[in-house]
């Protein structure tokens, strides 16, 4: 089976109360279409053209959040995270803005692609304290970063070569607040199909508080991708 020349996958997560943050999300996944729709990747075979295409279509979503939120009432402050996919055959690029993530499974190790943009990872940095004690810091979920929240922004941007076998996972800080890497990476390599996959880490994190909405994007490579999305929100 040929593979498709090119794919596309998000996952974005508001901030800025309910109501804000559910727009500023939800403008960001239009945006995402708006953008791809006018300007089809098609020249992407570089790294370079790569990481440009994907800072384009995020500077594009940033200025229409951001206008957004300038003309006052309920909207004012709203932003949200953004974790954008880019699939090119065997070539995975990857941006980021806040803390939504990009996880890899590959050859049974899973690779956190992403780094958060937030103050407590700042201090994992740092080395001001661990990784442990990050999971349970008091500020833990103040980003650093968010689209809508100003003109100028610092995306990361991150490159992989996939091999049959991978699997990417896209989620927001609701499934792996709740589940550690170890928790993450058994689900991965234990159910081959992404919609039982989704459903599977969704009902897990829910099951250990699901404190948080949870949204969570599972891709397979193989001779073709195969993939699924899901959201959960916490019922309390």
């Amino acid at each position: 089976m040929l593979l498709p020349e090119w794919q596309i996958y998000a996952v974005a997560d508001g901030v800025g109360g309910h109501n804000a943050g559910e727009r500023a999300s939800q403008m960001a996944t239009d945006e995402i279409k708006a953008f791809v729709a006018s300007n089809p990747p098609t020249d992407i075979g570089s790294t370079s053209k790569r990481r440009q295409y994907l800072i384009d279509c995020v500077e594009f979503i940033n200025q229409s959040i951001y206008q957004d939120a300038c003309s006052g009432g309920d909207k004012q402050g709203m932003a949200t995270t953004l974790v954008l996919l880019l699939i090119v055959g065997r070539t995975a690029g990857i941006i980021n803005v806040g803390d939504s993530r990009a996880y890899c499974l590959s050859k049974g190790k899973l690779f956190q692609l992403t780094e958060d943009h937030t103050y407590v990872n700042e201090l994992v940095r740092q080395g001001s304290i661990t990784p442990a004690e990050a999971r349970h810091h008091p500020s833990r979920n103040l980003i650093t970063q968010a689209l809508g929240c100003r003109h100028d922004f610092v995306p990361d941007y991150y490159e992989r070569k996939l091999f049959p076998g991978d699997r990417l996972l896209l989620c927001t800080d609701g499934l792996y607040n709740e589940l550690d890497d170890q928790e993450i990476k058994l689900q991965l390599a234990g159910i081959r199909h992404p919609e039982k996959t989704v459903n599977e880490l969704i009902g897990l994190a829910n099951a250990k508080g699901g404190s948080d909405n949870i949204t969570v994007v599972c891709v397979n490579i193989a001779d073709g991708q195969e993939s699924f999305e899901q959201q959960g929100e916490n019922q309390a």
